[in-house]
């Protein structure tokens, strides 16, 4: 649990340097225990302010303005060497020793079919919407054994193969390696190019960082019922170095804050479930070009936009 306290200006909530948040929480617990310290003198720079517990204030000492202070507790959530192991466990690294075929038939579950059953469950011949060739054009014979897997990309190139989750999605096995080879990863996943289901688990490159989450009580997402509550998400990366997994390797990428808003509904605890396995395993943020200013070697969103601030 993360204590994080705040002043308002301008309608932003503007967070205490850490010195100040310390002295501040410090100087809270003591009058939690004994209400007659209410108050603490703190010092901002060049400027002296009183802050009220009692109010939940700050008040300037020289010109009396006042404004309105909070006190927020932060849940953060870390991605353990343990989760991150399960996660992994779905489906191993591609080993370079192996076959690209033979590791995508193991991490796909596809099944080998031949032109009849092409024709029996398609009705009819079509392309395969990767090389955007006929499928039949290079198939096995119709009398083909459709029980072995193909174990090199050689022999990858007489089969059509099946992926199971994807309904009635057929391709030359020899296409989706490829496919895969080309984008250059060695991760435990193949997504579908037709319907985007994903075999196995996609692990990011989304840099060192923390997820806080805050819920505010009575506060509403526009668009929502009224006092039904705000889950408040703060993402923050840090200034860092890019690694072999980034696209300048050794070369410094500008780090971020962003805060984003669920309404605190059944629903909305329900994505921020799905928010938390994807910070784990580093999908939310990645290093690239802004869309917004153009910026390059700056922390953006990895895919996943969420209203932010």
């Amino acid at each position: 649990m993360t204590i994080l306290w705040e002043w308002l200006e301008l309608g932003h909530w503007k967070p205490y340097t850490a010195a100040a948040d310390s002295a501040i929480e410090s100087a809270f617990q003591q009058y939690r225990s004994d209400d007659a310290q209410s108050q603490l003198s703190l010092s901002y720079g060049p400027k002296h302010y009183v802050i009220s517990f009692r109010d939940m204030t700050q008040a300037n000492v020289h010109t009396g303005f006042v404004r309105p202070i909070r006190r927020r507790e932060l849940l953060e959530v870390v991605a353990t060497d343990s989760e991150l192991a399960s996660d992994r466990s779905r489906g191993s690294l591609l080993d370079a020793t192996e076959s690209g075929t033979a590791s995508l038939a193991r991490l796909t579950h596809w099944r080998i079919i031949s032109p009849s059953q092409v024709r029996e469950q398609l009705g009819h011949s079509e392309q395969c919407s990767i090389c955007l060739c006929e499928l039949l054009d290079d198939a096995m014979p119709p009398d083909a054994d459709t029980t072995t897997t193909p174990t090199t990309l050689g022999d990858a190139a007489d089969f059509i193969v099946h992926l199971p989750q994807c309904g009635a999605h057929v391709f030359h096995a020899q296409c989706l390696v490829q496919m895969h080879r080309a984008s250059g990863s060695r991760q435990p996943y193949l997504t579908c190019p037709v319907c985007r289901t994903c075999y196995g688990t996609r692990i990011g490159n989304q840099p060192p960082g923390t997820m806080h989450v805050a819920e505010h009580a009575g506060a509403t997402v526009p668009g929502f019922a009224p006092n039904s509550g705000v889950l408040e998400i703060t993402y923050t990366l840090p200034n860092g170095i890019q690694t072999a997994e980034h696209p300048s390797p050794g070369s410094p990428f500008w780090g971020t804050t962003r805060r984003a808003y669920l309404p605190a509904t059944t629903e909305g605890r329900q994505v921020l479930e799905l928010l938390k396995i994807a910070w784990r395993r580093r999908l939310i943020f990645t290093v690239g070009t802004s869309v917004t200013t153009g910026a390059s070697n700056c922390v953006v969103w990895a895919g996943t936009y969420l209203h932010s601030s």
